[in-house]
């Protein structure tokens, strides 16, 4: 088993204590039925991998949770983003917005009723439209007088929260209970997960600990970059017969893994120019 694949597989999430606390709000949110969560941070941050965590973690009790995965946000209309997931909890399809939305509330009751909490983990939620964003909102007025009657975890880009911020977002903005940011990791816990990682492989560390924070200094802690550079540096001494991993093959990793920069002597698209 490879210890370096950038795959967001939850088995290899490394749990730092800002992980910790990442899900340990949105666990409070989901079980006091509290609605909205989101889970925030740059690219590569690592925030599908926590959400396939979350999502394994509740989709193993199916006596008391019901749980979906909408793993690419980017739906071309709300009506297409509701009937996506009325389909995966098998409501059937209707012709209408209102009409899919009226339908949906006697299966979320019958639910609750039933004691089971249902769930909807969104990926990629920065490729939201604003309109699809109100879908949320309006399945967020399903509710008794103490909880809500449907979880919504949403894991995006930074982007996103930006968006939050706009007036025009006010209204879903005021309905998120757990916001929660991922942050990168320190040198320590660069240590840790590359640690983590080669145990979890049932290998030994190859890396020791110079090479290690030169894995930090070069990827700054996102936890991507690290597996990507560990992933060349590893491969390239199994390739060379070797057990430990050098320092020099550690950087020829970070050059092999850089976009090259643009030759000063090419002129650079009109395109790219108006990006």
């Amino acid at each position: 088993m490879l210890p370096f694949t950038v795959s967001p597989n939850p088995n290899w999430l490394y749990l730092t204590p800002s992980l910790r606390s990442t899900l340990d709000l949105t666990r409070q949110m989901i079980e006091d039925q509290q609605g909205l969560g989101f889970i925030l941070g740059d690219v590569g941050m690592g925030k599908s991998t926590v959400l396939r965590f979350l999502h394994a973690e509740y989709s193993s009790q199916e006596e008391n949770f019901a749980t979906t995965l909408v793993t690419l946000a980017n739906y071309p209309s709300p009506f297409a983003f509701l009937r996506k997931i009325c389909g995966d909890f098998g409501q059937p399809a209707k012709r209408s917005l209102a009409a899919q939305q009226e339908a949906f509330e006697p299966f979320l009751v019958e639910q609750y009723q039933a004691g089971r909490t249902v769930i909807v983990f969104i990926d990629e939620g920065q490729l939201m439209s604003d309109h699809v964003l109100e879908v949320l909102r309006g399945l967020l007025n399903f509710e008794t007088h103490e909880l809500k009657l449907i979880q919504l975890v949403v894991a995006a880009q930074m982007d996103l929260r930006d968006r939050l911020l706009m007036k025009r977002n006010k209204a879903i903005k005021s309905r998120i209970f757990a916001p929660c940011h991922i942050r990168p990791l320190s040198a320590e816990e660069t240590a840790g997960m590359i640690t983590f990682r080669c145990q979890r492989a049932g290998v030994p560390n190859p890396f020791d600990m110079r090479g290690m924070e030169r894995v930090y200094d070069l990827t700054q802690g996102v936890p991507r970059a690290i597996v990507i550079i560990c992933a060349h540096a590893y491969r390239r001494a199994r390739k060379a017969g070797l057990e430990y991993v050098p320092l020099d093959f550690i950087e020829e990793a970070a050059q092999t893994t850089s976009l090259p920069e643009p030759d000063a002597d090419v002129p650079v698209p009109a395109e790219m120019a108006n990006a």
